[in-house]
């Protein structure tokens, strides 16, 4: 479900009955990306004693954790990068396959943007240059997900897996941080399984 994570407010007061409250961040009608954290950060000074998340339309909401940064205090920097997310369906993305290989667009409810790529084929292989200091794999995890390497600027090949005993859409496969600022170009190719799939590419700068 996506309807959770999308038309979303979160205001701050300092009267308990939200009085003269201000409005600290807000999620519009495109879904935030699942497990994600949603940094509400004020440019300011002022603090706040009450916060009210509000859900402005009629569907549900989960709600996992919530973290408070008093005065003097400051959130991680993970909380401060700026997050873009790239849909499968960029022109950007590059989409390599080795012979009798070969990507498929799909589109398919549920995921980011309602699409997705994916392939049957060992060896065939996605890259994308970004600027930034880390990038997600945003795909579906599953049993019929596999196997696949990774490299950045052309490393060594690291190990990774999209596969897991329960169905979860838009789910991270792949997390890199700290890559340090500037470009890079990630590499991901199919190694095992029966599919690979990109529903969307996350990159933190």
């Amino acid at each position: 479900m996506t309807s959770d994570r999308q038309d979303i407010t979160v205001t701050g007061s300092n009267n308990a009955d939200m009085s003269s409250s201000a409005t600290l961040c807000q999620i519009g009608a495109t879904p935030y990306p699942f497990a994600s954290v949603i940094p509400c950060l004020q440019g300011g000074t002022t603090a706040y004693r009450y916060l009210r998340v509000t859900k402005t339309d009629a569907t549900g909401l989960t709600f996992a954790e919530l973290r408070v940064f008093g005065p003097g205090s400051r959130a991680p920097q993970s909380m401060l990068s700026t997050t873009t997310m790239v849909d499968d369906t960029d022109p950007s993305i590059t989409y390599d396959h080795v012979t009798g290989g070969g990507w498929t667009a799909q589109t398919y409810a549920g995921l980011y943007d309602n699409t997705q790529h994916y392939t049957t084929t060992n060896g065939d292989s996605l890259s994308y240059s970004f600027t930034g200091d880390g990038i997600d794999v945003v795909s579906t995890m599953a049993t019929n997900r596999g196997s696949f390497t990774y490299a950045v600027d052309g490393g060594a090949a690291q190990s990774g897996s999209c596969y897991a005993a329960v169905s979860v859409n838009q789910a991270t496969c792949l997390a890199l941080t700290n890559l340090g600022p500037g470009t890079h170009t990630l590499t991901v190719t199919k190694t095992g399984g029966t599919y690979l799939t990109l529903d969307a590419l996350r990159v933190h700068s």
